[in-house]
Parts: C-alpha cells; sequence; structure tokens
C-alpha cells in the first residue's frame, strides 16, 4: 500500500515528450504597502480648574488677599459679548437682560440675576470667586463681573470694580439689615487688610437705606462702605467702596441664608465706576426665572 505523502519528492512529466519537466518557479510574494505610522490623536488639554493670583476689588490689586477661581466647567477666557438674548447651558432657563443692550449676569448656584454694562467682563456662571478673611473665615462671589477688567499691566489680574453675589446664614443674622452690615465689614477685612493680617483697613459705614428690586416689587437694604487699605499696592486707589444689598429671606426661604449683592470698587481715581451705573446695577436684581 503506498503512503501520502510519498517519500519522494513527486516529478510531473511532459505527456507528449514523456521528459520531466522542470519545478515550477516559486510564487513572487505578493507585494505588501510600507507600514504607514498612524499619529496618536492630540488629546485635548483641559484647562486648570483652578486659577490662582492676587485680587482686586480696589483695582483686583488692592486686595492682598489669595484669589482662588474654581470653575465647573467652561473656560476661563472672556469671549465677546454674545448677542441678545443670552441663553445659557442646557436646561437652563433663557436669560434677557432688563436693560437694553446690557448683559446679564447669572450664577449656577444663586437664583438671582443682575444686569452690567456692554463693556464689562462677564464670568462663567459656575466660576467662584473664593477669599479668607484674617481669621481664616471663607468668603465667596458668585455670579461674577469685572468693570475696567485688565486695565493694569503690572498685574495678571486686575479690574476697577467687581460684582456678584454672597450669601450669609439666617442663624448668624437676624434682618437683611444686619446681613448687609455685617458682609461689607467681613469683605473691607478681607479685602483691604495688610497681606499678614496685623493691620487692618479704616472703615466707615453708611446709615442703611432700602432700595427697590425685583422691578421695584421688594424692598432690599443697602449699606455702603468707604475703605481705606490698610497698606498701598501698585495700581490700587487710595480708597474703595464696598456696596451690600441684601435681599429679604423671603426671596430665598428654602435656602436659610440671606443673599448679598456685593459691589467692590476703587475710588478716587479717574476711571472709577461711576455711583449711577452702581445704581442702575443695583435696580436690575431680579429672579432667574
Amino acid at each position: 500500500m503506498s503512503t501520502w505523502p510519498p517519500e519522494e519528492p513527486v516529478c510531473f512529466v511532459d505527456p507528449l515528450t514523456g521528459r520531466p519537466l522542470p519545478p515550477a518557479p516559486e510564487p513572487e510574494p505578493f507585494p505588501m504597502a510600507p507600514p504607514v505610522e498612524v499619529p496618536a490623536p492630540d488629546r485635548p488639554i483641559l484647562d486648570n480648574p483652578l486659577r490662582v493670583g492676587l485680587s482686586v476689588a480696589g483695582g483686583l490689586t488692592m486686595l492682598s488677599f489669595l484669589l482662588v477661581v474654581v470653575m465647573f466647567g467652561g473656560s476661563t477666557q472672556q469671549a465677546a459679548p454674545p448677542p441678545r438674548p443670552v441663553i445659557a447651558e442646557p436646561g437652563r432657563p433663557q436669560v434677557v437682560p432688563s436693560i437694553i443692550g446690557w448683559r446679564p449676569v447669572t450664577a449656577d448656584d444663586n437664583p438671582f440675576v443682575y444686569d452690567v454694562p456692554p463693556d464689562w467682563a462677564v464670568e462663567d456662571a459656575g466660576m467662584v470667586l473664593a477669599l479668607e478673611d484674617p481669621n481664616g473665615n471663607p468668603l465667596s462671589l458668585h455670579g461674577v463681573a469685572h468693570y475696567q477688567n485688565g486695565f493694569c499691566a503690572a498685574q495678571d489680574v486686575s479690574s476697577r470694580a467687581q460684582t456678584g453675589f454672597s450669601t450669609i446664614g439666617s442663624d448668624e443674622v437676624r434682618s437683611p439689615r444686619d446681613a448687609a452690615r455685617e458682609s461689607v465689614l467681613q469683605w473691607a477685612d478681607a479685602a483691604f487688610s495688610s497681606a499678614d493680617g496685623m493691620l487692618r483697613p479704616e472703615v466707615t459705614l453708611s446709615d442703611p437705606r432700602a432700595v427697590r428690586v425685583f422691578a421695584s416689587s421688594v424692598e432690599a437694604t443697602e449699606i455702603t462702605a468707604t475703605i481705606h487699605p490698610a497698606e498701598p499696592s501698585p495700581c490700587g486707589a487710595p480708597s474703595a467702596t464696598i456696596t451690600a444689598v441684601a435681599l429679604p429671606l423671603s426671596t430665598d426661604p428654602a435656602s436659610g441664608r440671606y443673599s448679598v449683592h456685593m459691589i467692590l470698587a476703587d475710588q478716587e481715581v479717574s476711571n472709577a465706576l461711576p455711583n449711577a451705573v452702581s445704581d442702575e446695577i443695583i435696580s436690575t436684581i431680579r429672579p432667574t426665572t
């Protein structure tokens, strides 16, 4: 019985001559394309969620505290003023300014909105300005906008005024008047004390006055502090003001906190924020919805 495959190599013959045929040539290998290096896709470089610098309220350079800016999504770059009306993030209500041509300012974690003139820089709704007073107590502003932003070439961060919402617990104060007074004192101490916290600023408080917000349907309480900083700083002003407008607790009862709108502004400089503009900004405070 023969075996397969045979031990001897198979030989093919020409059927006409009987002569062995030469072995078939080896097939040429199929040409292969040279390997192509595919570069790895560029990884997006995410904005650092923390931005640290020296803050300003009197020119955002007079504040000698550490400023921490926390972004919850979004970029820290300032964009050109968007067309009106402003449509916020998906799921958030459309916000239209109450003054034609102005820009609405909102905060993700605050139920109120206000407007600023079109030349102001408006921060992302998820950004928080946070600082500590000399005793280590934290303070923060939500829904922030800046006037004369970047005016000082000698500082990375500077502005002649900034606005935003702060809050204070109803267990700390008993009325909007107390909320406004305590807020301006806390911010004056934090923003205008010496860098080492050993020297405190000179602070003079105005009498409380009633102001109308929510399209004149709600009465709030306003107190202004006039401040002379404990020590000078580059691009600073001789004095500054902090105006606090405390809303009634009934405007946000579930939070258990008074919402206080703050305006920190340089004084005694040529490009100071006009008082009339401050008053107009305050008049635009209203609920987001």
